[in-house]
């Protein structure tokens, strides 16, 4: 039973201590009997009286220690059972032995004591945190169920009963199709099921059925959850109600409606104010025209022919003697002939003026005609040169060019005709036309510059540039000059 035999046990040490006292015992016994021969029989009955004690001594010595063995033995096989590593026995007594494992004993006790206390403490710990991520799941805004891998409702929060309707009581143990609305049909549960049984995470919105009947819909997260062997037991659904946002995107998609025909009538105001504005142009440019005919009109110099005429009439009697003595009449010859040079240059400035006035009238009835086809949405597309449009563009700003001394360079380069609508293009260059003489009228430089080039932009694309070297655009408003109204000059 024990590693090795033990030394001097507490029954050899009695018996030996009897026998010791039994040797004393006889020694003296014996001495006293060998010199008084009168207490030999005293001597006899205390052998005897020795031997009547040894039994009863060996007796008591074994009712003593083996149940101090047994209980040293069973404190070992507790040590063994506590899973304890057996230590050598103890080489002294059965006290000692049982003091020893007694003391081993402690030592392990306190060491498992130990490693219960820090295995509690981590137990502790976990519930805690538990109960922490539990009381977090209970708190969350959001609706959280847990499924499992039957698709069955294992736990839900207090927001899932207040977005659904159903308690925890009811909602637990159902399938998740309670809150099937019928919107969606079978293919889009089984494409969900096939990514969350695959590892994937599902996301997308459904619309589902609380439990009174009425229709929601929601942002839905699907998650699944895998154990020590990666097998997927579970699955982790956080909605998300997004019916607010669904309203404002309705209200918003109402509003873009709105805006859009809101849009189309301010088109249509836009139009009709461009096309006064053009028209507006145009009238300028024509009554600068007919201005200009009628002052060459009235400095025409008829009122000299009628002088002139008058000198003839009052010497109609004697023509060849008045030219011939009369200074006036000598110099009414060369006075004829530079009133002819000037008649004749003023014809020349008058049709070109009445000739602006014809193109400026025709641009007006474009302009009229233009109005019609964005009426009408769509315009005539024509396949026309681009330098025809470049100077048709020109001609209609000739006048206001002309008047603040603006020199034209033309770039043209050779390219294919364009399929455009007429209108709506000069509408454009004459605009930028206009602009670019704005901008030479505030520049201070005499040399007034507008360059005009046309080029191939790629492909079958043709580039038309309008450039001057007059003030040119703030840099804050670069890319403001592309919003939808926007002008810098406040007449």
């Amino acid at each position: 039973m024990w590693s090795r035999p033990m030394n001097l046990r507490l029954s050899s040490r009695i018996v030996l201590v009897f026998m010791l006292l039994s040797a004393a015992l006889l020694t003296v016994v014996g001495l006293v009997s060998y010199f008084n021969p009168s207490v030999q029989s005293l001597a006899l009955v205390s052998i005897l009286a020795l031997l009547a004690f040894t039994a009863p001594a060996v007796f008591l010595a074994r009712t003593i220690t083996r149940p101090l063995r047994a209980l040293a033995e069973t404190v070992r096989n507790f040590s063994r059972e506590a899973g304890a590593r057996p230590e050598p026995a103890s080489s002294g007594d059965e006290v000692s032995l049982l003091a020893h494992e007694f003391e081993l004993m402690g030592a392990r006790v306190s060491a498992r004591t130990a490693a219960l206390s820090a295995e509690s403490a981590e137990r502790q710990a976990a519930q805690e945190g538990l109960l922490l991520r539990n009381s977090a799941l209970l708190a969350a805004v959001n609706p959280i169920v847990i499924v499992d891998r039957r698709g069955l409702i294992q736990w839900v929060n207090p927001a899932f009963t207040k977005l659904t309707g159903y308690t925890d009581e009811e909602a637990i143990g159902q399938n998740p199709r309670v809150l099937k609305s019928g919107r969606h049909d079978q293919k889009f549960y089984k494409a969900m099921w096939q990514t969350i049984l695959s590892g994937a995470i599902w996301q997308g919105e459904i619309i589902n059925r609380r439990k009174d009947g009425s229709l929601y819909p929601e942002e839905m997260t699907i998650t699944p959850v895998r154990d020590a062997t990666d097998a997927i037991t579970h699955f982790i659904v956080i909605k998300l109600d997004i019916t607010a946002r669904k309203e404002a995107e309705a209200a918003v998609e109402k509003l873009h409606r709105e805006l859009l025909g809101v849009s189309r009538q301010a088109g249509m105001a836009e139009v009709a104010t461009t096309v006064l504005h053009n028209v507006g142009n145009v009238l300028n440019s024509v009554n600068v025209s007919a201005t200009l005919a009628a002052e060459s009109i009235r400095n025409s110099g008829a009122e000299d022919v009628v002088r002139v005429a008058e000198l003839l009439q009052e010497h109609a009697g004697d023509l060849p003697g008045f030219f011939a003595r009369d200074p006036r009449g000598a110099e009414i010859p060369g006075f004829l002939a530079g009133l002819g040079a000037q008649f004749q240059a003023k014809q020349k400035m008058i049709l070109r003026e009445f000739g602006s006035l014809t193109a400026n009238v025709e641009h007006i009835k474009e302009i009229v005609a233009m109005q019609q086809s964005y009426a009408r949405v769509a315009g005539v597309t024509e396949v026309l040169p681009p330098a025809q449009l470049v100077e048709d563009a020109l001609r209609l700003n000739a006048g206001a060019l002309e008047r603040h001394g603006v020199t034209v360079v033309r770039e043209f380069e050779d390219v294919p005709p364009i399929a455009v609508d007429k209108h709506k293009v000069i509408q454009i260059l004459v605009n930028l036309i206009r602009n670019a003489k704005y901008a030479l009228d505030d520049a201070p430089q005499a040399d007034k510059q507008l360059r005009l080039r046309i080029c191939r932009n790629g492909g079958d694309r043709v580039r038309i540039e309008v450039r001057d070297n007059g003030v040119g655009i703030p840099a804050e408003n670069l890319r403001r000059i592309f919003e939808h109204g926007f002008t810098t000059r406040r007449d």
